[in-house]
């Protein structure tokens, strides 16, 4: 019973396959496109034995269209045929797949984050990260701003590697130590004191005091015939001076006195001031000279 259904199915795979008499399916082909039956002393081919003209394409008329699929880094590369008449196809021309050809870029390992080398295939886009290092970590240096008078002091952490900060340890500012000067007015200017802190330097103006004004005392100082009147004002406080109430010189007030020329002398006439005993003397009239008389004999 086997024996006559594989005689069966082996004439409808036969009256199906590509040939000029008969069109055939796409898993068996044969020689030729008659049929002839075998008796029952006739071996069955096993039509799943890859060894069997059924299952060997070169032993068919088809018209195979073949597409070569080339291989890939994790698939192989294989030839498909198809056959153009009834669409029969199968696979040969198997090729190992390529396998991953892969460049490396390591991503060093910084203050916060792990460093690792990425791994990427030049022939497909596939990529994986190996080799992780830990973070380094911070390495923190210190910076002490000290306090001042008006500052608050703190310390500066400054990593060496990224430059990360962060201030702590935060101190209140000092209180101001203020020494005084005291500047005493004057006459023209205010007086006041002067605070400044010995810690700092900062300083500052207050307890202001008005000037004291000039106390005056005043020397009259008489015109002369020549000069001027006027009186000086003295402070008797800071020694400052001034003169003023201007009054003109007086003039000369000069008395005359005439004396006669004689035989030998000029006369002239002598001008003699009744204020300050300036003279001069103007006024010449030339010398008489002699007027000689003759001698008379007794």
């Amino acid at each position: 019973m086997k024996r006559i259904v594989s005689l069966m199915l082996l004439l409808i795979m036969t009256m199906t396959s590509c040939s000029p008499a008969v069109q055939g399916t796409s898993s068996d082909h044969l020689h030729d496109s008659s049929v002839t039956m075998p008796d029952s002393s006739t071996n069955i081919p096993n039509v799943d034995d890859p060894n069997t003209d059924e299952n060997n394409p070169s032993q068919n008329e088809h018209t195979y269209v073949a597409v070569v699929t080339a291989p890939m880094c994790n698939s192989e590369g294989f030839t498909t045929y198809t056959c153009s008449d009834c669409g029969d196809s199968y696979v040969a021309n198997r090729v190992n797949a390529l396998g991953h050809s892969y460049t490396s870029v390591v991503t060093p390992p910084s203050c916060t984050s792990e460093g690792y080398t990425t791994y990427n295939c030049t022939a497909c886009s596939f990529s994986y990260v190996d080799n992780r290092v830990d973070a380094l970590g911070h390495d923190y240096k210190t910076i002490v701003t000290a306090p001042d008078c008006e500052n608050h002091g703190y310390t500066t952490h400054v990593c060496s590697i990224c430059n990360d900060a962060y201030v702590s340890d935060n101190i209140d500012a000092l209180e101001h130590g203020y020494t005084s000067v005291v500047t005493a007015p004057t006459c023209s200017s205010e007086g006041y004191t002067t605070y400044t802190c010995n810690v700092c330097g900062d300083s500052y103006v207050a307890n202001k005091v008005a000037a004291l004004g000039h106390s005056y005392t005043s020397v009259v100082t008489a015109p002369t015939c020549n000069s001027e009147g006027y009186t000086t004002y003295t402070c008797s406080t800071c020694g400052d001076s001034y003169v003023g109430d201007k009054v003109s010189s007086l003039g000369h007030d000069y008395k005359t006195t005439s004396t006669a020329p004689s035989c030998l002398n000029m006369g002239y006439t002598t001008y003699v001031c009744s204020t300050c005993d300036d003279a001069y003397t103007s006024d010449y009239i030339d010398a008489l000279g002699h007027t000689w008389k003759d001698a008379t004999t007794v």
